[in-house]
């Protein structure tokens, strides 16, 4: 099967997602807060039109709408929400962000995205593609996972592999983006044993292998399975605030 079709997949079947993905919303209002600021930091009050990319729920959308009031939003995703048509200045297009956007505008003020762009395939052709559907004066500002993520899992499950922060400011360089800010932290959540940690991966959709690695440690995934013990996983998370000029 095809990688983007088990993404697609993957996240149509996580239900649970809105309810489960309580890092995911920390992150999001981390970015949203950041992006606020550095818009009132450049003087930039023209935001009429923004590109909202990777979106599981109509709740960032609507973020976005209250705290910027665009005249228009476009939301895309691999498995877009379904109820998009009740919001009159949105349209939802079903898109996969490293093959498609020819299909939406070259005209944005803002492109925002919240911890989706892990999932491409090539991070510097996505970073040009997305400097080209800028306007000029106009800010992306984008969350995605890093290269230390899930590390207590790295010698049990097969782990994807993330790209550096450093090798994110370089792709982002490269497409002539002013990067004003970037961090990286992680965000840790625990659980009360190993199968809730596989429950939450696939109830929020992060269980998706990008790699070609095949062999598990099925030794001790059993012996984890087998007792009650209390189970921490950390979030390595990257944050990026660009100004196209």
């Amino acid at each position: 099967m095809d990688l983007y079709n088990k993404v697609e997949i993957n996240f149509s079947n996580a239900n649970q997602y809105a309810q489960k993905s309580s890092i995911q919303n920390k992150v999001r209002q981390i970015l949203l807060a950041e992006t606020l600021r550095y818009s009132k930091l450049l003087n930039y009050n023209h935001i009429h039109k923004i590109l909202n990319l990777g979106v599981r729920d109509l709740s960032e959308p609507l973020e976005l709408n209250k705290t910027f009031n665009p005249d228009k939003i476009d939301i895309g995703d691999i498995a877009p929400p379904q109820n998009s048509k009740s919001i009159k200045n949105l349209n939802a297009y079903k898109l996969n962000f490293d093959k498609d956007l020819n299909i939406v505008a070259n005209d944005y003020d803002l492109i925002f995205s919240n911890m989706s762009f892990q999932w491409s395939q090539n991070f510097e052709y996505l970073m040009k593609n997305i400097s080209n559907k800028l306007n000029n004066n106009s800010i992306l500002a984008f969350s995605t996972i890093l290269d230390n993520n899930f590390h207590q899992l790295k010698d049990i499950l097969r782990i994807n592999k993330m790209h550096s922060k450093a090798s994110i400011l370089e792709f982002i360089n490269k497409v002539n983006l002013e990067c004003l800010y970037d961090n990286s932290f992680y965000l840790n959540e625990s659980f009360n044993s190993f199968r809730e940690v596989i429950k939450h991966l696939k109830s929020t959709g992060v269980n998706t292998y990008t790699g070609d690695k095949t062999n598990y440690n099925y030794k001790k995934i059993k012996q984890l399975y087998s007792n009650q013990n209390q189970f921490n996983l950390s979030y390595h998370i990257g944050l990026f605030i660009c100004f196209k000029e």
